[in-house]
């Protein structure tokens, strides 16, 4: 693409250029010995001396395109059109200049243009292939191709870019064809190897990629793509050294190699060198800010770190140039979930699950989030799916161990726990969970085991504190019990259950004015909780004081109308009073709500025998002895 046909000609003598074609034909000669600058010097004088050539313009043109000077490059073409409209030249290094300025669809204007003019040259279809394929539609790009290969069967760049295309859709069988006719035809054609080494890694193939990518560098031992190519591949064979040997080559050669720094920063994180490859992703960032697995991988470094409010930007960022990468949606997720966000992060698994079904990864971090939520019953099915897919999933066990235990589904809540206590590191949620667990169950010295191993490794655990003072208190371990209460209520002040849970162990000690502050305070901060108003109105009775008595009785009743300990209460007060009916009709209710409770039937059964009514005492004192035969 020279002008004048001055390509070649040689001033001899050591004369300096005269005229402007003197100028265009020595640079021409620099520009065919690599010198561009010298030759972009000769064609500005040229262009001084003959400021109306279209064609000096274009020639300057093909210069700064190959100097990567492409914004000048696009200046001089418009210049020699402005002259020349249907400068062919002009046409076609313009459309060079746009794409090399990423403008691919003015590029592909210029290209039409050209091939209104001159529809028999290959080139022309050849490049604006190449730029279809940068718009990422291949399918139009290999039209291009085909029809550039039509018109010059061995043209080995458009076999080559064909493939590329081929490759781009995932057809790599065809892919890889064309490769190999590009290589049988030009079989040192290091280009060529290259992107035959890339179709054998996609194939899976690394044996034989790191064959072609090898014979690449051999070729071109200067190309920093073919050395970065070769260190990612034994990266991916686990030849760690070798592999930063060459990707070290690779940027000193070329230091803005952005893949380079992508490849060296996942070769520090496999060292854990996590600084490092924190610099290496960061740099490949700023040189690539539209690639998504740069952010990708930026992501999923900080999220490793906890560093989560850095790793969300980094999954957004992702996201912005890659809207459907599942691996930035799913950190998405994880780093809302280390933010406590959980909303957006069950939107995040969502999305992940949208595209992915059987993820059981998103899964499981979303039945954590269900379960954040208080949604047990999904956080379950969420959790049994990915247990479905992935058996031996230590952390989804764990997690479902806390889904059933809050469901009440304490046994199997254990299993679960159990099952995934070989495999984690302890913590002391797992202590607990499982801890509340067996307290649940009746097992009580487990209980206290896994609790106390629960606070050794977080002392200030309330929860945990809360759980050990009831087992405690199940084993008649009175005062340690309260010196836990106690505990919780100093951590949390504001904690009604515990004050709820004191006053009963006060009042079963007979310490009753303590008892009754501790009932108060727990009434004041949640006055809606009738186990507080039935433990208050036993301590009244204790107290012989039944009015107070009753009245908790019938606040308790108001809350929970079903409440066979409220009316058992209710009971012993009319009985106290000897309000006979009333008690009995008590005690009815409270059996009718609780078949098996034994002492209603044993107060019940004392009430109709100080009646004189033997038959019914007799009736209920049998009851009692089928439920308690050996008491």
């Amino acid at each position: 693409m020279t002008s004048g046909g001055f390509l070649g000609r040689f001033l001899g003598g050591g004369r300096e250029p005269q005229t402007a074609g003197e100028f265009i034909a020595r640079g021409n000669q620099y520009l065919a010995d690599g010198q561009i600058a010298e030759a972009l010097q000769d064609y500005g004088q040229a262009i001084l001396i003959d400021p109306r050539n279209a064609a000096y313009y274009t020639t300057r043109a093909r210069a700064l395109w190959l100097a990567g000077e492409y914004r000048a490059a696009l200046e001089d073409t418009e210049r020699a059109l402005e002259l020349q409209p249907d400068l062919l030249d002009a046409l076609l290094n313009r459309g060079l200049a746009h794409e090399g300025l990423s403008e691919y669809e003015q590029a592909i204007a210029d290209f039409d243009r050209a091939i209104h003019l001159q529809p028999r040259d290959p080139r022309i279809f050849y490049w604006r292939g190449r730029a279809r394929l940068s718009l990422g539609r291949p399918e139009e790009a290999i039209v291009d191709f085909d029809q550039a290969l039509r018109l010059n069967p061995v043209y080995s760049q458009a076999l080559l870019a064909r493939a590329e295309a081929n490759l781009a859709r995932s057809h790599r069988e065809q892919a890889l064809k064309d490769a190999e006719r590009a290589i049988t035809s030009v079989p040192n054609y290091a280009e060529a190897h290259l992107l035959r080494g890339r179709i054998y890694e996609a194939m899976d193939q690394r044996e034989q990629a790191l064959q072609d990518f090898q014979r690449a560098v051999r070729l071109s031992p200067q190309s920093a793509e073919a050395l970065y190519r070769r260190g990612w591949m034994l990266l991916q064979l686990g030849q760690e050294q070798r592999a930063l040997q060459d990707l070290n080559q690779a940027l000193r050669l070329k230091p803005d190699l952005a893949e380079a720094y992508y490849a060296r920063g996942q070769l520090h994180l496999q060292r854990g060198r996590h600084a490092a490859a924190l610099a290496d992703f960061e740099q490949a960032a700023q040189l690539r800010p539209a690639e998504a697995r740069v952010h990708l991988a930026l992501g999923q470094l900080h999220l490793q770190q906890g560093h989560f409010e850095l790793a969300l930007s980094a999954f957004q960022e992702a996201l912005r140039w890659e809207p459907g990468e599942v691996e930035a949606q799913l950190g998405l997720g994880r780093a809302w979930e280390g933010l406590e966000r959980w909303d957006e992060a069950i939107r995040a698994f969502s999305q992940v699950l949208g595209q992915r079904p059987e993820d059981a990864e998103a899964r499981y971090h979303r039945g954590l989030g269900y379960l954040q939520h208080g949604e047990i019953e999904a956080a379950l099915a969420d959790l049994d799916r990915a247990l479905n897919v992935r058996p031996d999933y230590p952390e989804a066990h764990q997690a479902r161990g806390m889904a059933r235990a809050r469901a009440g589904r304490y046994a199997e809540a254990l299993a679960d726990l159990n099952e995934a206590w070989p495999h984690l590191p302890p913590s002391a949620e797992a202590f607990y969970q499982r801890g509340r667990a067996h307290r649940e169950l009746g097992e009580q010295v487990k209980a206290v085991g896994d609790l106390s191993q629960a606070l050794r490794l977080r002392p200030d655990f309330a929860e945990a504190l809360f759980q050990r003072a009831l087992a405690q208190a199940a084993l008649n371990q009175m005062e340690a019990a309260i010196q836990d209460l106690t505990r919780v209520l100093q951590l949390n002040p504001d904690y009604a259950p515990a004050y709820a849970a004191r006053g009963q162990l006060l009042a079963q000690l007979g310490q009753r004015q303590r008892a009754f502050q501790d009932f108060n305070e727990a009434l004041r901060l949640s006055p809606d909780q009738p186990e507080v108003f039935l433990a208050r109105g036993w301590a009244y009775l204790s107290e012989d004081a039944p009015e107070q008595a009753l009245s908790d009785f019938q606040e308790a009743l108001r809350l929970r109308p079903n409440s066979a300990e409220a009316y058992r209460g209710l009971g012993q007060v009319f009985a106290r009073s000897d309000k006979l009916a009333l008690a009995v009709h008590a005690y009815d209710q409270a059996i009718q709500h609780q078949p098996n409770n034994l002492l209603a039937y044993i107060e019940r059964g004392e009430l109709f025998q100080k009646r004189g009514r033997q038959q019914r005492a007799i009736e209920d004192f049998a009851r009692a002895l089928e439920l308690a035969p050996g008491d």
